[in-house]
């Protein structure tokens, strides 16, 4: 058994020091010859060079400054990278996720009508295959890639947006509420006007969670609550806020009621407050 265990060990050492150099010798090639590597690394059978092919890809482009040439390797992977990765074993997945994110956060500004395509890829593969790291990995691609696609999100958002709002409404996981509200956040920043149809939807995800002691998530929530009263139409707000008023009143126990009526009535304060500083101003 003793020298079973010596063999395997000795083999992972070896494993590991071949991949090194691997990586080594790969980030120094012409940008040409690494993408045709990375290519045939990402097609091969053994998932372990893909996963590696991906973690040299994602360390090349965080390790070197904005420069075409890895850029245009970058974009160029991009098809390959999905196909390869998405929708294969779990850990392989999410190294092709945190890849794409890396390529989005350093190239999406160039490059927004090729992230525009492959949303649907991180959506369905990433996002909705039901694996709380895959999810969280997918948001978090998300909304790297909204920042660069602005309006042209609007055909995407019924894909996602009542997707993740029912995800954090039904969740017990901070990291996944805190990415969704995130996420939600920046998109109401982004485009308000085409945010509002779903008003309804961020409140009750808001306000019939269960009080919680991670102080990060309560700020992201406060944050979020602050976020709708500032941008979404007041009369949409107080519409959405009195039906849910009505369903609190209907179908909670009595707790319930003086819970959430009170975080109602809060809430309609910080939407006066802030809509007559803005008038104000």
């Amino acid at each position: 058994m003793k020298e079973i265990y010596i063999v395997s060990k000795n083999k992972i050492v070896l494993q590991n020091s071949l991949q090194y150099v691997l990586k080594e010798i790969l980030v120094l090639l012409p940008a040409k010859i690494f993408t045709v590597i990375i290519k045939k690394l990402l097609i091969s059978e053994n998932l372990k060079l893909r996963l590696n092919a991906c973690i040299i890809l994602k360390n090349k482009i965080e390790m070197e400054s904005k420069n075409t040439n890895t850029e245009s390797t970058a974009i160029e992977l991009l098809p390959n990278i999905i196909k390869n990765t998405f929708k294969k074993e779990f850990k392989l997945t999410c190294v092709g996720l945190e890849c794409v994110n890396v390529i989005a956060q350093k190239y999406g500004e160039n490059n927004s009508t090729i992230f525009f395509q492959i949303l649907d890829n991180i959506i369905e593969d990433g996002l909705k295959n039901g694996n709380k790291d895959t999810q969280i990995l997918s948001i978090i691609c998300i909304k790297a890639i909204s920042v660069y696609l602005g309006p042209r999100l609007l055909p995407k958002l019924p894909n996602f947006i009542p997707y993740i709002l029912k995800e954090v409404k039904d969740s017990n996981d901070d990291i996944l509420e805190i990415t969704i509200y995130s996420l939600i956040e920046e998109l109401i920043n982004l485009i308000p006007s085409f945010m509002s149809s779903y008003t309804k939807l961020i409140l009750e995800s808001c306000f019939y969670k269960n009080p919680t002691e991670n102080k990060e998530l309560n700020t992201i929530r406060n944050s979020l609550k602050n976020t709708v009263a500032k941008h979404l139409p007041l009369k949409v707000t107080i519409v959405f806020q009195l039906d849910l008023l009505e369903t609190t009143l209907k179908n909670s126990k009595k707790e319930d009621i003086e819970k959430n009526s009170l975080q109602l009535f809060n809430f309609f304060l910080t939407i006066f407050n802030i809509k007559e500083e803005t008038y104000y101003y």
